[in-house]
């Protein structure tokens, strides 16, 4: 996906839109130690409507940010596609729209187990379908032909425990210590799109992830979860790799040396400048160059 086409399903992604709708909301809260403690499912427009603004807001949540920095697509290996594999999973999902309780629950089980959490956290799934207008050679939309873009997105949200000392009591009209603690639901740190939506179309074999922190992702998202290659970001990248040099070369790091090895990386990358895959620097690569 890439940034004309997120706009686009998070311009829609509203009661408002006449092209979005969103199906059943699927809703979990999953203890410290990956307990699911509380699971529901219910259809988007027999919530409460305060219920349902917030779910909305949750779930939109997980479209914002950079892409390539927040927002990272991954496609799912080969060996993704089969029984058990999570591509299989999420496709059957799709096509249940939440209406499979075994699905919904070994949805459930697996963020349970896969997702390293450090506190207790909640987990939203829906449903929803975007009304895609085709575009003529003109690139102006055609009224009377449309796709359907199904999708599943979900939030992965932490629940912090609040603890709020002295309270005004409407009933007794006095300042007393509260009797209780509440569980509030927070932003989402986590979460997933499934399909992509690429080139105004539905692609299957893809994922786009949300990560709240881009320098610190939950990388048992990817991995563990939906069990992808995970890629650093570039900042993440550039700060590895100058902890790497530093170890190596410890107080003889500077100016000099970074370019020198720049230089080396620059051209081993243009010995590949015929090849079909792209270069990769791998241990021994960088050994050699160091």
């Amino acid at each position: 996906m890439n940034k004309k086409e997120i706009a686009e399903i998070k311009k829609n992604f509203s009661d408002d839109s006449g092209f979005f709708t969103v199906g059943k909301v699927l809703s979990a809260f999953i203890d410290s130690e990956k307990n699911i403690k509380y699971k529901e499912n219910r259809l988007y427009n027999l919530l409460p409507s305060d219920e349902a603004e917030l779910i909305m807001q949750l779930l939109k949540k997980t479209l914002s940010g950079t892409l390539g920095k927040n927002l990272r697509e991954y496609a799912f290996p080969n060996d993704q596609y089969g029984e058990g594999g999570s591509q299989k999973h999420l496709y059957e999902m799709l096509g249940s729209k939440l209406a499979d309780d075994e699905l919904n629950e070994a949805f459930l089980q697996r963020i349970a187990e896969k997702v390293e959490y450090v506190s207790t956290f909640a987990v939203f799934a829906a449903h929803c379908t975007y009304s895609v207008l085709k575009k003529n050679k003109n690139d102006d939309f055609e009224d009377d032909d449309s796709l359907d873009y199904n999708f599943i997105i979900t939030a992965i949200c932490p629940v912090e425990l609040r603890i709020d000392g002295l309270v005004y009591n409407d009933e007794s009209a006095r300042i007393e210590k509260k009797p209780t603690s509440d569980r509030i639901i927070g932003m989402p740190t986590d979460g997933f799109l499934y399909p992509v939506f690429s080139e105004r179309a539905p692609d299957v074999n893809a994922v786009m992830c949300y990560s709240k922190n881009f320098k610190k992702p939950n990388v048992s998202v990817v991995q563990e979860y939906l069990c992808c290659d995970f890629v650093m970001t570039a900042p993440s990248e550039k700060q590895t790799f100058q902890k790497i040099l530093s170890n190596v070369v410890g107080d003889e790091l500077d100016y000099g040396l970074i370019t020198e090895v720049n230089d080396k990386l620059c051209e081993f990358v243009d010995s590949y400048t015929h090849e079909t895959e792209p270069p990769k620097v791998d241990a021994t690569k960088l050994s050699s160059i160091l």
